[in-house]
């Protein structure tokens, strides 16, 4: 009856294209040109992708490549989407433009997993839901959404402290500050809640090191 999908960088993407997102490859050449003309340096993204679309292609069960906007596997149960740092350049501007359920994006404005730019951003941007909502971390990594090194020891020892903390940020604040947008943000969708709205209008958002956007609250 109530349905949300939350993920986070990848899971990110797949919540997003279980939104209704549709991949475009043409889309993500377009951006690649321009981000490798502009000498972007994010532009590493489009070598994990584009050498490989004919695989996609195989694996998506397609006997050619799609001339346009790829089929969409969104699945019109779910309400809302939350997208963590999800990889959104795989959509561009018309994929993304086909989600019209509300959306909430959240990232770090360091993040060099899932750049902000490539991500977060366009997210918001982009998506047609009437209702949205954009949470940026300033100067935070990609991992802010992870767990803790204290919940994950081994990575600790084994040295992938960076994988299980952030640069800048206190994990359990960031966390906190996460679970507050995310709750509201699914209160006032799914169940209209009054209070969860008025918490998300943007004139009362002021936390410390939090840029806030929002549509439709």
């Amino acid at each position: 009856e109530r349905i949300a999908v939350i993920g986070h960088s990848y899971g990110g993407y797949t919540a997003l294209a279980i939104a209704g997102a549709r991949i475009d490859i043409n889309g993500m050449e377009a951006l690649c040109a321009e981000a490798e003309q502009s000498g972007d340096p994010n532009v590493w993204l489009c070598g994990m992708v584009l050498p490989y679309v004919n695989d996609m292609v195989e694996l998506a069960g397609f006997d050619a490549m799609p001339e346009g906007l790829w089929q969409s596997w969104g699945d019109d149960r779910v309400d809302v989407a939350v997208s963590m740092a999800g990889d959104a350049y795989f959509f561009n501007e018309a994929g993304l433009a086909e989600i019209t359920v509300p959306v909430m994006a959240l990232g770090g404005t360091a993040d060099t997993g899932t750049p902000f730019a490539w991500g977060t951003e366009p997210t918001y941007d982009y998506v047609s839901s009437e209702t949205k909502a954009r949470v940026a971390f300033e100067d935070a990594e990609h991992m802010i959404f992870g767990a803790t090194c204290e919940a994950l020891p081994f990575f600790v020892e084994i040295g992938f402290d960076a994988y299980c903390s952030d640069p800048v940020w206190d994990m359990e604040y960031a966390h906190n500050l996460a679970q507050h947008f995310v709750t509201a943000f699914l209160l006032a969708e799914l169940t209209q809640d009054t209070d969860a709205l008025t918490a998300l209008s943007p004139d009362g958002i002021n936390f410390d090191g939090i840029i806030y956007d929002a549509e439709g609250y």
